[in-house]
């Protein structure tokens, strides 16, 4: 890039109908349709389904398989989304999560007021797609249909792993810098 040259991004703010729409046709996929989405989703995002497996294999079966499926979820959001979806590179999952868990951990300690703004702020340009997941972490011990029971540190490494993985479609997937 030229000296001078401003580098200007595309920030694509994901509306709340489609993340709504998609979560409620993905509640109504058979077995076998969740199975092929999982297989294609491993072709688009082979480091972040590698990332997200990974992290679930730390949590309690049923807490893991929560996870998992908010991913498969949020990044069908993504790619509904119909803007070209670019594959994310292992550094950029990295980098994306060392950034959320540093401004999570400046948190500690904090009221719970200052702590809701500061959960808005996270969530970045996706406010919609983060209340998605917070949503369904904080719902899941209540559902009445398959309730899950999630420790205080189970919903912390859910939450790290999927706001990870929103931001790293958000910003490298997404973003498409014009000069």
């Amino acid at each position: 890039m030229a000296a001078g040259t401003i580098l200007v991004l595309q920030v694509t703010m994901i509306p709340e109908t489609l993340v709504t729409e998609t979560w409620q046709g993905s509640a109504q996929s058979s077995p076998s349709e969740a199975r092929a989405a999982i297989g294609r989703l491993g072709r688009q995002q082979p480091a972040l389904l590698a990332y997200v497996l990974a992290a679930s294999e730390a949590l309690s079966p049923a807490a893991g398989e929560l996870m998992v499926y908010v991913f498969f979820v949020l990044s069908r959001v993504f790619y509904a989304t119909g803007e070209k979806v670019r594959r994310v590179p292992p550094a950029a999952i990295d980098e994306c999560e060392a950034n959320i868990e540093a401004r999570l951990t400046t948190l500690q300690g904090a009221h719970d007021a200052f702590v809701e703004r500061a959960a808005f702020v996270l969530s970045g340009n996706q406010p919609h797609v983060f209340r998605y997941v917070v949503e369904a972490i904080m719902e899941a011990p209540s559902d009445p249909i398959d309730p899950i029971r999630l420790t205080p540190e189970e919903q912390g490494a859910i939450f790290i792993g999927l706001a990870t993985a929103i931001t790293a479609l958000d910003q490298h997937g997404l973003s498409n810098p014009q000069p």
